[in-house]
């Protein structure tokens, strides 16, 4: 199911741009598992959640053990379709 939501998702994507009316935003509820939702914050504001998310929580206590969910220290990782040039 997952790969055809993807493929879906890649064909919308690719006709948004043709138009020019793509923009690189997903809602965080609504973001498929795929997704990489936070990247769409922007570099900056990426980098400053990255920061504080060192400051009060060093041991990354909130990105190994919460299960579930979008993760800062995942943001164009492995587990995003945008880090494997999708």
């Amino acid at each position: 199911m997952y790969a055809v939501a993807a493929e879906w998702v890649d064909k919308v994507t690719s006709a948004a741009k043709l138009l020019k009316t793509y923009k690189d935003f997903v809602y965080l509820n609504l973001a498929a598992q795929f997704q990489d939702p936070i990247r769409a914050y922007g570099e900056d504001n990426v980098q400053y959640i990255r920061h504080v998310a060192k400051k009060y929580d060093p041991a990354g206590v909130f990105q190994r053990l919460t299960p579930g969910g979008f993760k800062i220290s995942r943001v164009g990782g492995l587990h995003s379709r945008t880090a494997l040039g999708r």
